[in-house]
């Protein structure tokens, strides 16, 4: 029950910040694909800076280990079962 909590704890802040990453790509095809060209200067300026800003990727980063997703999930859940079956083998052989 605890390895399934302590998964669960990992993999969902892992699997959203996946999900941040896939919705913001489509940001900048939104946004082209409203009617801008048929509303103000004003609001064609807005449009413009929104695509601008929609280039670079929507991510979160957890300090030296990089971006959080599901990738560097399967990187931890990994090394843990790695580290795990050291810990047996090295105790298992005492």
């Amino acid at each position: 029950m605890y390895t399934a909590d302590a998964l669960l704890q990992i993999g969902l802040p892992c699997w959203f910040a996946t999900q941040l990453q896939v919705h913001g790509g489509s940001i900048a095809e939104a946004a082209y694909a409203c009617e801008w060209y048929n509303e103000s200067i004003a609001f064609q300026k807005s449009v413009g800076l929104i695509m601008m800003r929609a280039q670079r990727p929507v991510v979160l980063t957890l300090g030296p280990f990089g971006t959080v997703s599901l990738e560097l999930f399967a990187a931890v859940v990994q090394s843990a079962y790695s580290y795990l079956t050291l810990l047996r083998q090295v105790y298992a052989g005492k």
